[in-house]
């Protein structure tokens, strides 16, 4: 709640993010025991009972601002950022310029979070079709097209406080 109240966010909203994780948190707790306990741990029903509680994340995301959520995230100690480490030569992340320290902050006007998002957001629309990737790079953002499809970066994600980019 420190971090969110630190972040800007008023005391009532603070307060209804750390209750909503809290919640979250401890829901997924009892899920992994009760599915160890009967024995379907890492089954389909699991996997299943796991996605609804991912959903409820989701639909926190869709509730909240950019800004909130970011905070939101660092403030449960989620990814928040992704960081390319390396490019491929050949690829089209390094023909357009992109290098280690690059962060990718929107992939096709749309917020990334994590490299597991940004794999996926990679595989929608039509191959090789352009999109806008927005990047922080050196303090200053800027923005390269890349094709739909794979970037041919290594890439990894961290948390980042929002103000301090």
């Amino acid at each position: 709640e420190t971090a969110l109240l630190e972040a800007g966010m008023d005391e009532t909203e603070a307060r209804r993010l750390r209750e909503i994780y809290e919640q979250n948190e401890m829901d997924r707790l009892y899920l992994r025991d009760k599915a160890i306990r009967e024995g379907w741990i890492g089954k389909p029903k699991y996997r299943k009972e796991m996605a609804a509680l991912n959903s409820q994340i989701d639909a926190l995301r869709e509730d909240l601002d950019e800004e909130k959520y970011d905070a939101y995230l660092v403030a449960s100690g989620k990814s928040t950022r992704v960081v390319v480490n390396s490019a491929l030569s050949s690829s089209p992340a390094a023909k357009a310029g992109l290098g280690p320290g690059d962060v990718i902050l929107r992939y096709n006007n749309k917020r990334v979070y994590t490299a597991g998002e940004l794999r996926e957001m990679t595989t929608q629309g039509e191959a090789n079709s352009l999109v806008s990737v927005e990047v922080l790079r050196d303090g200053k953002l800027i923005t390269v097209y890349l094709p739909v499809g794979p970037l041919g970066i290594r890439m990894n994600s961290r948390s980042v406080a929002p103000n301090s980019q």
